[in-house]
């Protein structure tokens, strides 16, 4: 059986409607048909035509009952089935009707059926096609402090994409987009990138920089010191900080030297006395250090040197030295490399009763409480040891000459003394005293020794007396 669809349901009507009024009388009234319809799930199924069932004519009343006519049995009303085209459901298959077992009439020829269309195939599925990742969005270089928090991090487009981050080359631990690092230290500070991979390949984010600074710190503070003029001193800090500090020094507010950790000063004078500062800084801060100062003490100087001394045993040596220097001075004298004397007054540098012991070679030195010392170079010291003697010769001047005639004492111009160590001479005129004298001291006569001594008178002319009585005496 073919089905059609709706279109051919009206091609059917549209024909019966004709068949329909040829059926009505002539009288205009009924034709004497029944027209239904059958539906199916909401949709027409059938017409069906069948002529009503004749009605009883009433009959006038009478008195008498008319004759009832003989009839002959009458046929079977016909029933005319129009089906509409079947129509494809959707989904469910219509129930089956039977076939009446009454006369159809066929409906006329339903329109040309349209051949149901075949639903269209699937298209078919192409695979998937995985593409290399591409960088959208690089990180970038960046300033922090230490102690701070920094987050970096990369887009990429692409599908299954992994993650691995580096450090100066090296992989580290973090395979997620963002490198966070919290708490930086002076160690973060470092090359860093980021490598994108899947299946079909791997990109590398443009490598960028973390620069970690700190603030200047002082971690050791200039001290104060002192030195002698002429000699150098050395002022230095000890600072940290990143970028490394440039420090600037200072005395009385004017600067004196530009980044330099250590400030020296050689040649020191009076003038360089006084209180310094520094000052460091980099880009992150800046920071005065402690004031520290600095003396100048002068240099002992020795103003008065030892001379070269001779004495004879038992006397005194008196050792002749000045100083000048800074605060009390020490004054230190040394015989043959040994101290021998020291004292804080150069006064006190005396050698009491010297004997052949205090013989030597001297040398003396001068500190000063500061420090400072001096030098003097070497000196001699000679003890004569006394092996002679010295005697005291007098007599009375004569009266008389050699031949009885006076001598007056006016007339005497000198006395010399005559010495010989022995009775047979030869004597040498040993001293000489002027006519008014009656005495005179002989010098250099050693110990244990005899000695002869005579004395001559000489006049003013010129005359010489001989010899009067020898005298033996010996030295003690």
């Amino acid at each position: 059986m073919k089905h059609y669809r709706h279109s051919g349901l009206i091609t059917v009507i549209a024909a019966i409607i004709p068949f329909l009024s040829a059926c009505q009388t002539e009288t205009g009234g009924s034709s004497g048909l029944s027209v239904t319809t059958e539906t199916y799930n909401g949709k027409i199924e059938r017409i069906v035509v069948a002529p009503a069932a004749p009605q009883q004519e009433q009959k006038p009343k009478a008195d008498t009952p008319e004759p009832q006519p003989q009839t002959t049995e009458t046929e079977k009303p016909t029933a005319v089935i129009i089906e509409p085209p079947k129509i494809d459901p959707p989904k469910v298959k219509p129930p089956k009707i039977e076939e009446p077992t009454t006369v159809v009439t066929t409906p006329p020829a339903p329109a040309t059926p349209v051949e149901p269309q075949s639903p269209a195939a699937p298209e078919p599925t192409l695979p998937e096609v995985l593409l290399a990742p591409q960088i959208t969005s690089h990180p970038a270089s960046i300033v922090k402090l230490v102690g701070d928090s920094v987050a970096f991090s990369v887009k990429a487009s692409g599908k299954q994409l992994t993650y691995q981050w580096f450090k100066d080359g090296a992989p580290i631990n973090n395979t997620t987009p963002t490198l966070n690092i919290s708490g930086i230290q002076r160690s973060d500070a470092d090359n860093y990138s980021c490598m994108v991979s899947n299946a079909a390949g791997s990109k590398q984010c443009q490598p960028f920089h973390l620069y970690v600074h700190n603030p200047v710190t002082i971690i050791e503070q200039p001290g104060n010191t002192k030195a002698f003029e002429g000699e150098s001193v050395t002022l230095s800090v000890t600072v940290d900080g990143y970028p490394e500090p440039q420090v600037d020094w200072y005395k009385d507010g004017q600067k004196l030297a530009t980044d330099k950790s250590k400030l020296v000063i050689n040649g020191l004078t009076a003038a360089d006395a006084g209180s310094y500062y520094c000052i460091a800084k980099n880009k992150v801060n800046e920071i005065k250090c402690s004031s520290a100062s600095v003396a100048v003490v002068k240099k002992t100087k020795i103003t008065k040197q030892p001379t070269n001394q001779v004495v004879a045993a038992g006397e005194s040596i008196a050792i002749n030295l000045a100083a000048t220097g800074e605060g009390a001075l020490t004054y230190s004298c040394y015989q043959n490399g040994e101290l021998k004397l020291q004292a804080s007054n150069p006064n006190e540098l005396v050698i009491e009763d010297s004997t052949p012991e205090d013989n030597g070679v001297y040398s003396c030195s001068v500190v000063s409480a500061e420090g400072s010392s001096a030098r003097f170079a070497a000196f001699d010291v000679k003890v004569m040891v006394d092996n002679t003697r010295d005697i005291q010769v007098s007599w009375q001047p004569p009266t008389s000459r050699l031949n009885g005639a006076p001598l007056a004492r006016k007339d005497i111009e000198k006395f010399v003394v005559h010495v010989a160590e022995s009775i047979d001479g030869p004597f040498t005129a040993a001293a000489s005293a002027n006519w008014w004298e009656s005495g005179v001291q002989i010098s250099d006569l050693r110990l244990n020794q005899y000695y002869f001594i005579g004395i001559t008178t000489r006049d003013v002319a010129g005359l010489e007396s001989g010899m009067s009585t020898i005298v033996r005496i010996k030295v003690e």
